[in-house]
């Protein structure tokens, strides 16, 4: 853990924003607390991003941008680690780019 929170020390310290404000080196921990304070968890968010409205948007991005459509494919018994995992093969135009 240490490591990681001189990590986020650094880019609390480097912060562009934070420099236009005269940060000194004894505010970085009492700004790393508001930060941990402040943060936001997956739990939190994950009732905003249902899978299937997610999925739907990431196929829209690829027709839209890359002209690549993607087609479920039933998983092979022992090829995911669990029943819940999604297969797709993706294609553009009728050329099968990959699973």
């Amino acid at each position: 853990e240490a490591e990681g929170r001189s990590g986020a020390r650094d880019d609390v310290a480097g912060s562009r924003s934070l420099q236009d404000h005269d940060v000194r080196p004894w505010d970085v921990d009492f700004l790393l607390a508001q930060a941990e304070h402040a943060a936001v968890g997956a739990s939190d968010v994950k009732s905003y991003f249902e899978l299937g409205l997610c999925l739907r948007g990431l196929e829209n991005v690829l027709a839209r941008g890359f002209g690549i459509t993607l087609e479920s494919v039933r998983p092979v018994e022992g090829e995911t680690w669990h029943a819940s995992v999604r297969k797709a093969r993706l294609y553009r135009g009728s050329e099968a780019l990959g699973v």
